[in-house]
């Protein structure tokens, strides 16, 4: 009997702030096809994994995390039949409700736009026969009963991050999980991985490790929390400068 073909799509910044409000940090050197397959039945096949996201900007309040996505987007891109896909950021300016200060705002964009569009480009072209969504975000209804309504027969199938729910998604899709922690746990990337043949790695436990190292000076008041102490306590471990990306990831 012929396996049933899966393919996942997975809204980055859902997911992340799932995790984040759930204070699910150490998991977030996730490997999204071993996440995707937790949802895929014994008569099914994972075909292709979308990865959903837009590229961050270093701020004053976290200059490093431009650094961090970088590290780990680099990671993502050595896994088997997955794809990053690109929104983008918006950015307006806007005013404290209380204050009238002027600050800018940066709004993530197109995500649920880049998704909708893959999965009705993939349900249309006939390439799965069951859709896996990673996501609460209610704006993706519309494409779900767009398919329904064309009466295309594919299963919809729908993973919540932590901490995210969605009422309307769960009436559209034919069936609704929940992510767990021992799932994300079990989802994740090895501690190194090469990035190319012959070419450098990264180094996701040797990042942890210095965070250990950071944590246990902040305790003691020995440094300052904060980016400028970060040169003076990463100096104490030796490594490739480049196999860093535990510490910009796990932070």
């Amino acid at each position: 009997m012929e396996q049933k073909r899966v393919i996942a799509y997975i809204d980055g910044f859902n997911l992340y702030y799932g995790m984040k409000s759930a204070s699910f940090r150490r998991y977030y050197w996730l490997d999204f096809v071993k996440l995707a397959s937790a949802f895929v039945k014994s008569d099914e096949a994972l075909s292709h994994t979308y990865y959903f996201t837009s590229r961050v900007s270093a701020s004053a309040a976290d200059p490093q995390k431009e650094r961090r996505q970088n590290a780990y987007l680099e990671a993502v891109e050595t896994l088997r039949d997955c794809t990053v896909v690109y929104g983008n950021f918006l950015h307006k300016k806007s005013k404290c409700f209380r204050c009238s200060y002027p600050f800018v705002r940066a709004e993530e964009k197109m995500t649920d736009v880049n998704i909708a569009v893959q999965m009705l480009t993939d349900a249309y072209d006939e390439e799965c026969d069951v859709t896996l969504l990673i996501s609460a975000d209610s704006d993706l209804v519309p494409p779900i009963r767009f398919i329904k309504r064309r009466k295309i027969e594919q299963e919809i199938r729908v993973a919540f991050p932590p901490k995210r729910k969605s009422f309307d998604l769960e009436q559209v899709a034919d069936s609704k999980r929940d992510i767990w922690k021992s799932t994300l746990k079990a989802s994740q990337m090895p501690d190194i991985i090469q990035v190319a043949p012959g070419s450098w790695c990264l180094d996701f436990k040797a990042g942890k490790v210095a965070l250990k190292k950071r944590r246990r000076l902040r305790r003691g008041g020995r440094q300052p929390c904060g980016s400028t102490a970060r040169g003076a306590w990463l100096k104490d471990f030796p490594q490739n400068p480049r196999c860093q990306a535990g510490l910009f990831i796990y932070n």
